[in-house]
């Protein structure tokens, strides 16, 4: 069994030292790392992995407690929020920047092994009939194929076609074991499962690559079941996908994309309501969820079109609007003028406004105000502007996020 060192934590945005730039070769990519003028040296600017032979590098999201003890669990937990996001909401992910980069083929390992504990390792078969003696007769391709012959009156089919059964599973069974085992083997703190008890041979199939992806192709177009096609279409994309060894990395270089992903299936799972003490939250998910929230488009520019407010958190009927704009920072700098201008174009739009700002905290939930306006600038109650801040503890949503 392949065994890794202990794995060294650190939190995105905060100082990473010298040694360990160099030791997993940091420097290669330009955004790995971002100069703090506030820190006045360089911090890390992605979540993820960086794994480099039998040391592994886990940079943990803003906020997330390092007050307890980091364990496999902390580092099971970012790779199943990192996956889960790509899955459930793939069209973050596609675009001229790529936020988030995976030197290993994890959804065709995950589609291959969903395969595995579903059905077993491959073992299709398929029914083929050849000229011959022995065997059962193929009435249907032996009048078919054979020549009449009219011999004392009698019509003789020759020859005879006969059926036989034909493995055609060892070789993708063998496929599928390797990619299995390996993944199993290379990625103890992230994937959890069983190898296949069938072991697959000796073959290399790291030095025999290219054959082992043409003869996938070709095998690709030989099987028709939508089950088995996908199977081969996953073994060809892992096997042309795996780095065979070095520096493997997983990275994402914008995690504020998951954070609002996060904080809208928290919103949607226990979100209650708002009243002049803050943000209300129940204990249980909601069964029924009494309010959907969406990231909401409004052109509220005539002249220029381009011009659009995007709250990442909207809901509204007639009566009350929640606008909620998800906030990856570390802490809250002055103002945030758009969350006030969101209020005053948009307070039409229903009877009761609600505005806040939320964000990660490594402590227990909590609310804030942001901003509350004095009563001389406004004569109306309507037009009041209240922003609160939120603060939700980042392992809990995430937690949260991959049940």
């Amino acid at each position: 069994m392949f065994q890794m060192n202990d794995p060294i934590f650190r939190i995105d945005g905060e100082l990473i030292e010298s040694h360990l730039i160099d030791k997993f070769n940091l420097r290669n990519f330009s955004r790995n790392l971002r100069f703090s003028y506030k820190k006045n040296s360089e911090v890390v600017n992605f979540v993820g992995f960086v794994i480099k032979d039998s040391d592994i590098l886990v940079v943990l999201p803003k906020r997330y407690s390092n007050k307890e003890i980091l364990n496999r669990s902390d580092i099971e937990l970012l790779f199943a929020v990192l996956l889960t996001d790509q899955i459930r909401n793939p069209q973050k992910y596609t675009g001229p920047v790529k936020e988030f980069d995976s030197s290993f083929p994890f959804h065709a390992f995950y589609s291959i092994y969903s395969y595995f504990k579903q059905y077993g390792l491959y073992k299709e078969s398929e029914k083929i009939t050849i000229s011959g003696y022995s065997g059962k007769i193929s009435w249907k391709d032996t009048i078919k194929k054979s020549a009449n012959i009219i011999s004392e009156g009698n019509l003789i089919y020759l020859p005879l076609y006969v059926q036989e059964t034909e493995d055609k599973h060892v070789f993708l069974s063998n496929c599928m074991a390797f990619a299995i085992s390996f993944t199993l083997r290379t990625f103890p703190y992230f994937v959890q499962g069983k190898e296949p008890v069938e072991k697959f041979n000796h073959f290399d199939f790291w030095n025999n690559r290219a054959y082992v992806v043409n003869r996938l192709k070709k095998i690709h177009t030989e099987v028709f079941k939508d089950t088995h096609k996908r199977l081969v279409k996953d073994l060809i994309d892992f096997f042309s996908n795996c780095p065979e060894g070095g520096s493997i990395s997983i990275k994402h270089y914008n995690f504020e994309l998951v954070w609002e992903s996060m904080v809208e299936e928290f919103l949607n799972g226990f979100f209650t309501g708002v009243n002049e003490t803050g943000l209300h939250f129940s204990q249980k998910r909601h069964v029924n969820t009494p309010y959907k929230f969406n990231k909401a488009k409004y052109n509220v520019d005539k002249v220029h079109s381009q011009n659009r407010l995007e709250p990442d958190h909207y809901y509204l009927n007639n009566e009350v609007q929640f606008i909620f704009d998800a906030k990856y920072y570390f802490e809250v700098k002055g103002l945030n003028h758009k969350q006030v201008a969101y209020q005053t174009l948009l307070k039409k739009m229903a009877t009761k406004t609600h505005n806040a700002l939320i964000l990660p905290t490594d402590t227990e939930n909590r609310t804030s105000i942001h901003f509350d306006l004095k009563e001389e600038y406004y004569d109306n109650e309507e037009d009041r502007v209240k922003i609160f801040e939120y603060y939700l503890n980042m392992k809990g949503v995430m937690e949260n996020y991959v049940k």
